[in-house]
Formats: structure tokens, C-alpha cells, sequence
């Protein structure tokens, strides 16, 4: 069956995977690792709390967050929190960059991630133990379970960490009080090929975040939030001849609980909950030539302190024309269009191709139109929700190249990003903030992807470099949109000989505006991390020794919240 951020649906798009073999080591969460391995842009509020992204100077809710293909950003805020998501027990990491509203839906506007958990039948039965100790009192512990047979799999983890958090602000006497957190996760995956036509697999998870809110330099921090998120999704995936399709239903429940004085019983709680369903269906009309479709229906409920009792559904289908052209060109034209009571979904639509120039050069070309619909908060916020928002829309383009050569590759791409329509939250009549339909913006910029491998007898060296360009404007001022780097880079040399390793990065983030007047900012700022490792394998052990910040250099991510120091990390993986 061909996913929704399969290389079929998705021949045009640049597109980057990452296994379990990388993230079975990661438990500092789903934004640390995006943070430290890949050049994306997330705005942390500080280390180890509120985590959002931002896809080629796109805002955290125009970039779609999945879950084993089922979306899963907030019904209340549009956004996910990537510190409230743990890695380690996740067979897969997919990043898609550009528009994929068509295929994927609402908020794919700069992207899209995707978390997945792959099902191997016939693999080896296995379990990991990973324990993880840090500065400021920082200790996780995960374990996880795999057994697998020619027609059943079963996979089962967990994850709990901890932080005192309390940092030291550089250059002041202050340091990150009321920074506490923990974080717990359980997580199983189920599946069964009842034959060789027909899969059933079965998904679970439970997360809870309960984070003190860390001050700031200018203000103390005394109030929390707890967070949780339920998740459960049921697939079938048939197959035939000419044919593959895939029918899920998944059910998800968010529930945010604010302390303005955290250890006092009074509380803010908003929750919400969504069930939704999809069937896919991709036909082959003859080898080279496919016709696809989805169908999607999703109905949320919220209420809360700050929300009625309010239901949002909706309906919505797409196709898919794909052709292969004698091996060389692969192309696909899409269309997409939905239904709501609440306001008018657009009808949107898409054509991507990619043309193998040679044995080691592909040409990639996508252009296409995307939305992103009001969210409860949007919509029903008390004070301040406006019930007549229409949906954001936007257009999207990308050109680009990947040359591959047996030592090294480069993935080249330019890219374009107009919005029309983007929701704003700002001053009303009275003494709240309402969001209106107001703002225009245009992003453009380049991305730069360069590997090199070398192997000399026992020695392996690999560099890797990536370096993004953006420059992210409103259109009605002509000035930089907040917390939007224009330069990003980040460099990873690693060497590898026998059972030893050693990986050093390199990463620069530029000058972030933090006021829409573009009269206060940010500084640039280097950092550099460096990690060794050994694996006992007589022991079945793998141990990583990780120094963070190794210049200890001073630096914010979002303004007047100061980030850790030079700090430490000691992690030990067991498996058998």
C-alpha cells in the first residue's frame, strides 16, 4: 500500500527519513533531536518546554504533524508541542518539506512529519533498555519490547523522564527556577497478516507532559501545565493485483490543564477529542499508469474554562493521476476538496514530477495550492474567538536537484510560499485579542544538503551539511515575520573506527526579529556539540557521552528566555 508520504504520492517533494537505528538513542524528545540532526527552525520557550516549528518561514500550524499517518495536531491550537513527543520507540521518522495540503490535508502548507511505527514480520524477537543521566538532575529510563513471527508482531514501550532544570542564565545571577518537568509515555503496536492479501495492525499511545512554566529575565515563573494525549487507530490494508487500499480509524483525546500557581488547586482545563477516518485506494490501469484517491471525515469536539461545548466536522476527498514515462519521468496531478458547515474548504490542487536526468542526477518540480482551516481556539475562544475566519490559503512552488555520486550527494532546491489570508490574533474593540483574517505574507529561500562518506580500511568519515535560506515577509510592511531566521546551517562530521565513534556538530541560527516593527531582535549564535561512543558488544552494550553547548555560548531562542550553558549527558543502551 502506498502511505500518504510514500515516494508514489509524493514523486516531486523533497523528502527525508530517519530510522530506529538513530532514534532508539534519542529520549530528550522529538524537538532535541529535530534540533540537533536535522537544520529545521523550532521555537522552544526555554529547555525542555513548550517546542513548535517552523517549515520554510511557515508559522507551527501550517506544518502537519502525523502519527502513523493519522494527523494529530491540536483541534484547540492547530499546533503540536515536539517536547511533549518521544522518539526512541518510533521505527521511523519522515520529513516532507513543501505543500501537501492535497494529499495530506489542512496545515501542510511548509511540510510535514510524520512518525511512524514500521511492522516486519519474520524479524528477530528483541528487547532495549536505554537509561539516560544528565546535568540538572536530568534522568529518563525507556524499555521496549519486539516480538514478531511470519504473521503476528507486537511491539510494546515505555519511556519516564525527569528535570530539576535549573540551569544557570548566563552573564546574570539568575537562574531557571519553576523550570521542573516530567514526562511519561507508553506506546504498543499490534499487527496481524492474516494473509497475504489483508493486514490488520492496531496502535495505542498515552503521553503526559507535567511541566512546571519557566520565568523569564525579566519576570519569575510560579504556574505549570499538564498535558495529556490518548491515541488509539485501527488499520486494514488489502491488496490485490492491480490494486492496494487502506481503511483506518483513529481516536484521539487532548486534555490542557493550566495552574496559574502550580501546586494550588485552582485551574484552567480546556480538552478536545476527534475521531477520524480515512479509506485510501490507489488502481493500476496498466504498469506504468495509476489512479489514487482518499477520503477523509473528521469530527472534533471541545469544550473547556475558555470554550463552549462546540463540534467541528467535516468531509473530505482527493485524487491522484500518477504516470511513469518510460523510466524517466514519473509525474502526478492532484485535486482536493472538502465540506463543512462551520466555513467554505477550498478546492485546492497540485502537480509534481521528478525526471532522471542520468544514472546520478533527478530533477524534482512541484507547484500547487494548500489551506490551512480555523481551529477551536480560532473560532470559539472566550474571550475573543471569531466565528466568521476563513480557512488561510496559500500557494507553493519548489525546483530542485539530487546528484549522487559513490562518495558524496547534493540536494539543491529553491522554494516559494504565498499566503493569503493568514489568521492574526489582534487588539480588539474591547480590552481582548481576536484573530482576523488579515495578513498576506510571501516566503522564499533555498535549501543546501551536502554528504560526503569516506572509507579507508577500518575508518569511516562521513560530513554532513545542510544550510537554509529564508526570507519570510509581510507583504503589507515588507518586513522580516517574527522568530524566522533568514541563515540556518548545521555541519555534522562523524568518525567511526571499529566499536568507537565520535560525532561533532556544528550549527548556526541567525537573527530572529521578535517584534512585527523588526525593532528588536535576537543575536545570531554558533553551537557545538561533541559525543563519543562505544559499543560493548560482548555485554550487549552501547555507551554515548555527550557534551552539549561546548562553549558554553549564551543564547536565546525566544526572547528573555535563556538557554542551558555547556552541559553534559551520559546514555547507556542494553539490548538483546
Amino acid at each position: 500500500m502506498y502511505g500518504r508520504f510514500s515516494e508514489v504520492l509524493q514523486t516531486g517533494y523533497s523528502n527525508e527519513i530517519y530510522s530506529d537505528s538513530i532514534l532508539n538513542y534519542e529520549l530528550s524528545g522529538l524537538g532535541n533531536f529535530l534540533q540537533k540532526d536535522t537544520n529545521l527552525y523550532l521555537k522552544e520557550y526555554g529547555e525542555g518546554m513548550i517546542s513548535t516549528i517552523s517549515l520554510r518561514g511557515s508559522t507551527a500550524s501550517q506544518t502537519a504533524v502525523f502519527w502513523n499517518g493519522i494527523p494529530i495536531n491540536s483541534s484547540l491550537n492547530g499546533q503540536t508541542d515536539f517536547n511533549s513527543l518521544v522518539v526512541n520507540s518510533f521505527s521511523q521518522l519522515e520529513i516532507k518539506k513543501g505543500g501537501g495540503s492535497v494529499v495530506l490535508g489542512s496545515g501542510a502548507v511548509g511540510g510535514a512529519v510524520n512518525l511512524a511505527d514500521k511492522i516486519e514480520f519474520g524479524r528477530a524477537n528483541r528487547f532495549l533498555a536505554t537509561g539516560f543521566a544528565g546535568s540538572y538532575e536530568t534522568f529518563t529510563g525507556a524499555v521496549q519490547g519486539v516480538w514478531s513471527s511470519k504473521k503476528f508482531y507486537a511491539k510494546v514501550s515505555a519511556t519516564y523522564g525527569q528535570s530539576e532544570n535549573d540551569y544557570a542564565y548566563a552573564d546574570t545571577n539568575l537562574k531557571n527556577e519553576n523550570g521542573q518537568y516530567k514526562n511519561s509515555g507508553f506506546q504498543y503496536v499490534l499487527g496481524n497478516q492474516i494473509n497475504e492479501n489483508n493486514l490488520i495492525s492496531f496502535y495505542g499511545a498515552h503521553n503526559k507532559s507535567d511541566r512546571n512554566l519557566s520565568g523569564t529575565l525579566t519576570a519569575p515563573g510560579r504556574s505549570g501545565l499538564v498535558t495529556t494525549y490518548d491515541r488509539l487507530a485501527l488499520k486494514w490494508n488489502n491488496s490485490g493485483t492491480r490494486y492496494s487500499s487502506s481503511l483506518s480509524a483513529a481516536w484521539l483525546t487532548e486534555n490542557y490543564e493550566y495552574f496559574p500557581v502550580k501546586n494550588q488547586p485552582l485551574s484552567d482545563e480546556n480538552k478536545g477529542r476527534n475521531f477520524v477516518g480515512t479509506y485510501d485506494l490507489s488502481y493500476f490501469l496498466n504498469n506504468n499508469t495509476r489512479l489514487s484517491a482518499g477520503l477523509d471525515y473528521n469530527t472534533a469536539h471541545a469544550e473547556g474554562d475558555d470554550l463552549p461545548d462546540k463540534d467541528l466536522d467535516r468531509v473530505e476527498g482527493f485524487v491522484v493521476f500518477g504516470s511513469n514515462i518510460k523510466r524517466k519521468l514519473r509525474y502526478n496531478l492532484s485535486a482536493r476538496k472538502g465540506f463543512a458547515a462551520e466555513y467554505s474548504i477550498p478546492f485546492i490542487f497540485a502537480a509534481d514530477s521528478r525526471y532522471k536526468v542520468s544514472e546520478i542526477l533527478d530533477i524534482r518540480a512541484n507547484a500547487g495550492t494548500n489551506y490551512r482551516l480555523p481551529t477551536f481556539n480560532d473560532l470559539y475562544w472566550q474571550p475573543g474567538g471569531n466565528p466568521d475566519l476563513k480557512p488561510e490559503d496559500s500557494f507553493t512552488a519548489e525546483l530542485g536537484l539530487f546528484l549522487k555520486k559513490p562518495a558524496w550527494s547534493l540536494d539543491a532546491g529553491t522554494f516559494l510560499i504565498k499566503n493569503d489570508n493568514l489568521i492574526q490574533w489582534v487588539p480588539g474593540s474591547s480590552d481582548f485579542w481576536m484573530p482576523q483574517n488579515i495578513q498576506q505574507s510571501r516566503n522564499y529561500g533555498v535549501e543546501l544538503d551536502f554528504d560526503y562518506n569516506l572509507k579507508l580500511h577500518e575508518h569511516q568519515i562521513t560530513f554532513e551539511s545542510q544550510y537554509t535560506y529564508v526570507n519570510a515577509r509581510d507583504e503589507s510592511t515588507d518586513l522580516q515575520l517574527i522568530y524566522n531566521p533568514e541563515h540556518k546551517a548545521n555541519n555534522i562530521l562523524k568518525y567511526n573506527y571499529g566499536a568507537f565513534g565520535l560525532r561533532y556538530r556544528l550549527g548556526y541560527t541567525g537573527k530572529v526579529y521578535t517584534t512585527t516593527s523588526n525593532t528588536q531582535s535576537l543575536d545570531p549564535y554558533w553551537l557545538s556539540d561533541i559525543n563519543a561512543d562505544y559499543q560493548l558488544n560482548r555485554y550487549n552494550l552501547h555507551v554515548i557521552f555527550s557534551l552539549n553547548n561546548l562553549f558554553d555560548q549564551s543564547y536565546q531562542v525566544v526572547a528573555y528566555r535563556p538557554m542551558p550553558g555547556r552541559n553534559f549527558n551520559l546514555t547507556i543502551h542494553y539490548q538483546i
